[in-house]
């Protein structure tokens, strides 16, 4: 996943034991490479804006994943909290990780937006399209994917019927003109 130490990483043996990474891809269409026909799509790209590692672990008791964006400088649109808002969602996984997730935690800007416990397992067939090459030996194990159990296709996250709960209690900004 990093590509900024010229490492091999693809000789390493895979599972959590022998090391985490992790890595983040943004997609974007390219509008100045697409052909602007009424009947073309327009070009879409991901493109590596993180990546991380860190050692091994033999037991986990919970899996962190983030996306994040530098919050000092924007130089470009980041999604915000509010545009999570009546989002859908879906999780694509290795078949042997799904058979170990018990529930998933959505947290974003100091909020806990979601806890999904009622989960399934999909595990009918699908081209997954993730900007990633895969070794033979990892693809042996299946791409599935995690649903809610019940039934939907997607996970949905709306603020209307859950409220995010605020992790902090923020302090009062106090006002030196008052006695």
């Amino acid at each position: 996943m990093r590509s900024d130490n010229g490492a091999d990483f693809t000789k390493q043996e895979p599972g959590i034991k022998h090391g985490i990474s992790g890595g983040q891809w943004e997609q974007r269409i390219d509008l100045s490479e697409a052909d602007h026909d009424d009947n073309e799509e327009e070009q879409e790209k991901f493109t590596c804006v993180g990546s991380s590692s860190s050692v091994g672990r033999e037991e986990l008791e919970f899996l962190s994943i983030a996306y994040s964006k530098d919050a000092l400088i924007r130089l470009e649109p980041a999604p915000t909290l509010k545009d999570l808002d009546d989002s859908m969602f879906i999780f694509f996984c290795s078949k042997s990780l799904a058979e170990k997730v018990q529930a998933v935690h959505l947290y974003s800007n100091g909020y806990k937006l979601q806890e999904l416990t009622e989960l399934s397992i999909d595990e009918s067939e699908f081209q997954p399209n993730v900007p990633v090459i895969f070794s033979e030996d990892e693809l042996s194990d299946p791409w599935v994917r995690i649903r809610p159990a019940n039934r939907s296709s997607a996970f949905h996250l709306r603020f209307f019927e859950a409220t995010p709960t605020r992790l902090f209690s923020p302090e009062q900004v106090k006002n030196s003109l008052s006695k």
